[in-house]
């Protein structure tokens, strides 16, 4: 089969990844904090960067495997959307005015305010504050200032080496 695999930047997957699972769950697990999450041996940052390696080393498994980096659908959307098409759709005749309204219509700041509004048919309001959102910031960098100065040199110790192919630095 086709494999469309989209990453992130790790240190914004763990932050995520731990809002989800203490915030937006009918049952929410407990860390004393982001610090012992990230640093969790089943849950944390690690089991983020053996995913992507595990992906990477398998990436000729599929008949077809393309990555695309979150970032780069933030910075570059429409043109992403575009060329996720083609790789799903390769003989597509969707127009580029098509693709551009429907992501305007699906930006982060409409999909919040419906999410917010509970107009989203089958999502849960888990709670009112930005952590309880699906879509709760949807930028890059935003480790750099939830996380502590330890923890950034956690991660970053820990993607040494690795993942050297989604160039996150």
């Amino acid at each position: 089969k086709n494999v469309l695999f989209i990453v992130r930047d790790p240190r914004d997957v763990v932050v995520s990844h731990y809002h989800q699972i203490t915030k937006r769950s009918k049952s929410p697990m407990q860390f004393d904090s982001l610090s012992d999450f990230i640093r969790d041996p089943v849950f944390g940052f690690n089991r983020i960067i053996t995913f992507y390696e595990i992906w990477f080393h398998n990436q000729s498994v599929p008949k077809n495997f393309s990555f695309i980096k979150y970032e780069d659908i933030l910075s570059n959307g429409v043109s992403s959307v575009r060329s996720i098409l083609d790789f799903i759709l390769p003989e597509n005749d969707i127009s580029f005015s098509v693709i551009e309204k429907a992501y305007n219509q699906s930006s982060a700041d409409k999909m919040r305010k419906k999410e917010q509004e509970n107009s989203i048919e089958g999502f849960s309001k888990f709670g009112e504050g930005l952590d309880y959102l699906k879509v709760r910031k949807a930028v890059s960098g935003s480790y750099l200032s939830e996380m502590n100065a330890e923890d950034i040199e956690f991660c970053n110790q820990m993607m040494e080496g690795k993942m050297t192919f989604l160039n996150y630095n």
